[in-house]
């Protein structure tokens, strides 16, 4: 074939059904036009299903046909700065329309160095499994005593039991199996992919995780190109005056210009002022150690982990990010951070979009705030007492 720069060249069909495996060329066309990651898979989708398969996925999203794919783009793990991603598609089980999500952290890099461009998983596989791909070596591995783990005991459990501490995870928690459409898929412990509920479309397919493990390098048309290109990028983004911010507050500086310019929703979108000043990266600093951390590659560090106490233990958690401190903070009505932050690591663990989570427990108290269908709120969620 080809030689393709800043390529892997290949992508992996693989079909959980049957546990088969089919590897084929990525033709240069397609990675010139489509480039990678998203816009890559979305050729990929577009091609493998026909009209009628797009019919029975709008009525049922779940059906094996449905092409999870795992993806990274050309410049994944390169000089070039924040270049650690990787997206995940699917046809969402949530909207049943296309669906993306991205995430970054240190297991795109790993993704990246596999050998593939893409993962297009399909099919259903009979027993829970986990993938491992390990330098272009694919292969099904058993998933059934750590199906209904959380995603910090799966990474931990996969971890013992191939006794590597050095491979990287992408996995569901019990949303994901338990088919919540806003399931995320969660790797490096409190990175997320968490859109569109594709974790579901995981748990639907039976597969918990997936391994990598890899050191395959890329070749690229000119390295000392992308060097300088990426010493470029890396001044412009030490120059800019936004950048120190985020480093030292992580993504929750926008906490309060958010309510500022009117763009963090409070109360179930009926409100857009509340004080901010409660849940900023600064007052999270106040009130409890914050470390800091990086994605792979990464300059600006707005990575944050947060020490608390939950039912009398020392507790690591990553976060809180600006969309979770928005989403269970002031839409729900919450202005203090500890039940914030607990959310944020429940939701870590068991793989649930932060956003959907927090914007759909803030619905659930604005319709028993204003007594609408109490009667069947009270039937489904058992719930007795309301707070007045």
């Amino acid at each position: 074939m080809t030689q393709l720069f800043g390529y892997n060249g290949k992508i992996a069909y693989i079909d959980l059904s049957n546990q088969k495996i089919d590897v084929k060329d990525l033709d240069p066309k397609i990675a010139e036009k489509y480039i990678g990651g998203v816009g890559l898979s979305a050729k990929l989708t577009y091609d493998l299903l026909t009209d009628k398969d797009y019919e029975i996925l709008k009525s049922d999203p779940f059906a094996g046909i449905n092409p999870l794919i795992f993806a990274t783009g050309p410049l994944t793990g390169t000089a070039t700065p924040s270049s650690s991603r990787y997206s995940v598609t699917g046809i969402s089980p949530l909207t049943r329309i296309w669906g993306e999500s991205t995430s970054g952290g240190f297991f795109p890099v790993i993704l990246r160095r596999c050998g593939y461009d893409a993962l297009v998983i399909t099919g259903k596989a009979k027993e829970p499994l986990y993938l491992s791909v390990n330098d272009g070596d694919i292969s099904f591995k058993d998933a059934e005593n750590i199906w209904g783990k959380n995603t910090r005991e799966t990474i931990e459990l996969i971890k013992k039991k191939l006794g590597d501490d050095k491979i990287h995870l992408a996995c569901i928690g019990q949303a994901g199996e338990n088919l919540v459409k806003y399931a995320a898929i969660i790797n490096d412990e409190g990175r997320a992919a968490g859109r569109c509920g594709l974790g579901a479309l995981m748990g639907k397919k039976k597969l918990k995780a997936l391994v990598v493990k890899g050191k395959k390098t890329i070749e690229y048309y000119s390295k000392d190109e992308l060097i300088s290109k990426g010493k470029d990028s890396l001044r412009n983004i030490h120059n800019a005056f936004a950048v120190n911010f985020f480093s030292h507050y992580g993504t929750l500086i926008y906490s309060d210009m958010g309510m500022v310019l009117g763009d963090i929703p409070a109360n179930y979108f009926t409100n857009t002022e509340f004080v901010a000043e409660n849940l900023t990266g600064r007052a999270l600093k106040e009130q409890y150690p914050v470390l800091k951390y990086a994605c792979a590659g990464c300059t600006i560090g707005c990575g944050r982990t947060t020490i608390i106490e939950i039912n009398g233990e020392e507790v690591k958690v990553d976060g809180p990010e600006y969309e979770t401190t928005a989403s269970f903070g002031p839409m729900c009505g919450i202005l203090d951070f500890k039940p914030i932050i607990k959310a944020h690591h429940i939701c870590n663990l068991e793989g649930v979009d932060v956003i959907s989570g927090g914007v759909s427990i803030s619905f659930l108290i604005y319709l028993v705030e204003n007594k609408i269908a109490l009667d069947e709120i009270k039937k489904k969620y058992r719930i007795l007492t309301w707070r007045k």
